[in-house]
């Protein structure tokens, strides 16, 4: 799905401690997790990234302690698990208690190499029901989904150069329109959302 990254810094409090980026491919989130104050793990099937901690896994299997992290990020990943509560589950063993689970994932978006799900605001809650879900937002709406739409043409087209352009302004639009309304949206792109680990 490829959010921007800028998506997920925003909502990251400063901390410390260990980060993980769960199927964090070549590690766009390094630099962003580090500024933050927190050391960065990216546990992949193909880690790429020569930063922080690269960790070769399954993500359905995490190799970590229980309580292990600090801060744990999934984004544009949770829809390419075969099995996303089994995912959560683990998150949620390897994460402290009061520590700060981000998501983002796709709802209006196409379908897009080995991904097998799509999340609304009710599966969302549903999946994260140990959490405590502090928001549910959708920042990128429907100009968002309008401008992958064409996009997906342009790529048809082999018109490339432009994407990235639409992309960016259709973003910009979503955001400045998004400010001014509350809750999660029915027509969005996808959802990004915070959740804290509580005690049981």
């Amino acid at each position: 799905m490829s959010a921007n990254p800028d998506i997920i810094m925003d909502i990251i409090e400063p901390g410390r401690g260990y980060a993980l980026d769960v199927g964090g491919g070549r590690g766009i989130l390094y630099d962003i997790v580090r500024e933050k104050g927190y050391d960065y793990v990216n546990i992949d099937l193909n880690p790429l990234n020569r930063e922080g901690y690269p960790v070769k896994g399954d993500c359905h299997y995490l190799p970590f302690r229980d309580e292990s992290f600090s801060l744990i990020i999934s984004k544009d990943t949770l829809e390419h698990f075969r099995l996303p509560q089994k995912v959560v589950d683990e998150i949620q063993r390897v994460l402290i208690i009061n520590g700060y689970f981000i998501l983002w994932v796709p709802f209006l978006h196409p379908f897009h190499g080995n991904d097998y799900f799509r999340y609304t605001p009710l599966g969302i809650k549903y999946l994260l029901r140990e959490f405590e879900i502090l928001s549910i937002e959708s920042p990128l709406w429907l100009f968002s989904f309008l401008g992958g739409v064409i996009n997906q043409i342009l790529k048809r087209l082999n018109i490339k150069f432009v994407q990235q352009k639409i992309r960016s302004i259709t973003g910009r639009v979503d955001r400045l329109i998004m400010r001014h309304l509350k809750g999660p949206s029915g027509y969005a792109y996808g959802y990004r959302v915070i959740a804290r680990k509580i005690k049981k």
